[in-house]
């Protein structure tokens, strides 16, 4: 069977965008002759892996989530045209029957600047319904699961130790679709999160 590869990473250039007060992003070639390059950049540049320890001292660090998490069959939950603030309502509305261990990516069809103000994210209570699904991740197409100036929801997820990836894209090519999802980071040690190339995989249509 023929299958599809959708790149569902933002791409990292020289100087893009972050999150305020993350660090700068720099791509810069140490070595003419060799061409060997340098990269600088935080934890939550571009499409990110949140840990547990980025909320909890005690949570999981990025090279102790286990990886069963961030590979398998995905779902894409559909939530475009709903509130800025999802609701514990249009939530369940948008995802149907569950299985403890599913992959939910949800998809908002944000197409903002990392640094926008009014991006979709999840409620509290969106939030603490996700945890008793029991999920293995939760991702999301924005900045954050929280709004600018909220914390709650990664709070929630991240306490009942379910990961949390941001800033995916191109959530729109495998909505209704069967797909496994590929979203490894960076395996740094110790530290709160890490970018991530997400991909799925999936047959090609017929």
């Amino acid at each position: 069977m023929s299958r599809e590869i959708i790149d569902l990473s933002l791409p990292i250039t020289d100087g893009v965008a972050t999150l305020p007060g993350d660090v700068p992003v720099r791509l810069w070639v140490h070595d003419e002759l060799t061409r060997v390059g340098g990269i600088q950049l935080g934890t939550h540049a571009g499409t990110h892996l949140d840990a547990p320890f980025h909320w909890f001292g005690g949570g999981a660090t990025v090279d102790r989530v286990p990886l069963q998490r961030l590979v398998g069959p995905a779902r894409v939950i559909d939530l475009r045209g709903r509130s800025i603030e999802v609701t514990l309502q249009e939530l369940v509305a948008a995802c149907g029957p569950t299985e403890p261990g599913e992959r939910l990516l949800l998809l908002t069809g944000w197409r903002g600047e990392v640094t926008d103000q009014d991006y979709p994210h999840l409620s509290r209570e969106a939030a603490e319904w996700l945890v008793e699904q029991r999920p293995a991740l939760v991702s999301i197409d924005t900045p954050s699961v929280d709004g600018p100036h909220s914390g709650c929801a990664h709070g929630v997820l991240l306490d009942a130790e379910v990961p949390i990836i941001e800033l995916l894209t191109n959530l729109d090519r495998v909505v209704g679709r069967p797909f496994d999802l590929v979203a490894l980071p960076l395996a740094v040690v110790g530290m709160d999160g890490a970018p991530v190339r997400a991909i799925a995989v999936t047959a090609l249509p017929a």
